[in-house]
């Protein structure tokens, strides 16, 4: 057994039409990142996303802070069907660090996450995108494998 992949991560440019685009990559499960400037409709999209999705019998958790993750680790244990995280990464502005991100990769890597949806102003994205990479790496270094089998996100810009 070559172990798990990191979780993929969907590339769909956000322009601010692309709700049908975020329930696909949602369905495909994997991370969802919309990316995009302050003011370009991520945050309503991600909420559009997440009623058609609750419309489809998923399970979608919006947790307002991540105080406390293990609390957000218990809510998606409590549910049968399928689970959707949505959240946004602001650095400096929420507690999100490389804690959290590792927790959430794990959620959807290893369950029992299905996919999550994180809203990220473009002026983050490069920190996400580190932080990404960087428990990526540290995915694969434990299980010996290269970062071509290791699945990418979906970044919605």
């Amino acid at each position: 057994d070559s172990g798990p992949t990191m979780p993929e991560m969907s590339a769909v440019p956000y322009y601010g039409d692309e709700d049908d685009r975020i329930v696909e990559a949602v369905c495909d499960g994997g991370l969802v990142v919309l990316e995009g400037a302050h003011g370009t409709g991520k945050t309503a999209a991600a909420l559009r996303a997440a009623r058609d999705l609750a419309d489809r019998n998923y399970e979608v958790h919006l947790p307002y802070a991540w105080e406390s993750p293990e609390y957000i680790e218990w809510a998606l244990t409590q549910a049968d069907g399928p689970q959707v995280l949505v959240t946004s990464y602001r650095v400096g502005t929420a507690p999100f660090d490389d804690r959290d991100i590792k927790k959430l990769l794990g959620w959807v890597q290893n369950g029992p996450c299905h996919a999550a949806i994180v809203e990220v102003r473009e002026e983050f994205a490069s920190a996400f995108r580190q932080q990404y990479e960087s428990a990526s790496s540290g995915s694969e270094a434990r299980r010996g494998g290269t970062a071509n089998e290791s699945r990418s996100p979906a970044f919605l810009r």
